[in-house]
């Protein structure tokens, strides 16, 4: 958690990528995917963040989300492969390229380069869906120990002190913050977009309480413990990725 308001990591990965030329647009917000659609059976996952920066103090917690996304997929009855980091940021840069010579920087997007690389990669494999993952901070809003972000809702832990004014002051706590959220973009081996998607993950900071008279401040978990929660992660895997939840046999329940 950070008292401050977030701000799209699609900033920071434009200026990684001014060299040539690519503005980010990975803040898009989700929408569903095309209606009639043919269906999708095999999905090729894109390395987490390597089309955004990875935000500072997500690091450690990468590899569980990683894991969780492949473990949500799979479940989905999906075939998965993951194409290898360092032939998925070639790819990239070389999607980025090849739609810089064809419209100039000027004209440059993060949905054209999307689109280049997703045919790029479908020469060479058999995929239905291109599923490009990064984790992102995202603003969040805090009321009391309860932290609201992308659809999901979580509960700060507390340091300190928790007597009766304690208690008042918490209750009466309200902050803007940053929370990392998973964001997506897929597409079909043609290059359509399907769907965008964005699902908020886990809480990275407690809530820290100290001093006479008590101020609320903050304190970051350990790194072992970041993005850890294994149902939360996979919460927020399910709200980015909604239109490729596997439908509940009849009769099940909900």
């Amino acid at each position: 958690m950070r008292h401050v308001s977030a701000r799209c990591a699609a900033r920071a990965w434009a200026a990684c990528l001014l060299a040539i030329g690519l503005a980010a647009l990975a803040c898009a917000r989700p929408h569903a995917g095309a209606a009639g659609a043919p269906p999708i059976h095999r999905v090729l996952v894109y390395p987490l963040n390597v089309v955004v920066p990875m935000p500072t103090g997500l690091e450690s917690g990468a590899a569980s989300v990683s894991e969780a996304l492949d473990a949500w997929l799979r479940a989905q009855g999906l075939a998965v492969e993951t194409l290898p980091a360092p032939e998925a940021r070639a790819a990239w840069i070389a999607a980025a390229q090849e739609l810089r010579a064809e419209l100039g920087a000027e004209q440059m997007n993060f949905d054209g380069a999307a689109k280049v690389l997703a045919r790029t990669l479908h020469h060479d494999r058999a995929f239905d869906a291109l599923v490009v993952p990064w984790l992102a901070l995202r603003p969040a809003r805090v009321h009391g120990r309860t932290v609201a972000w992308d659809g999901v809702t979580r509960t700060l832990q507390v340091i300190g002190d928790q007597g009766t004014h304690q208690h008042f002051l918490i209750e009466d706590f309200n902050a803007e913050a940053a929370a990392p959220s998973l964001e997506v973009s897929v597409l079909s081996g043609e290059g359509k977009k399907l769907f965008d998607g964005v699902g908020g993950l886990d809480l990275t900071h407690a809530m820290v309480i100290r001093g006479d008279p008590p101020k609320i401040g903050e304190q970051r978990l350990p790194p072992a413990q970041i993005l850890s929660d294994h149902a939360n992660v996979s919460e927020g895997i399910g709200l980015a990725l909604a239109p490729l939840r596997r439908a509940a046999p009849p009769g099940a329940p909900h």
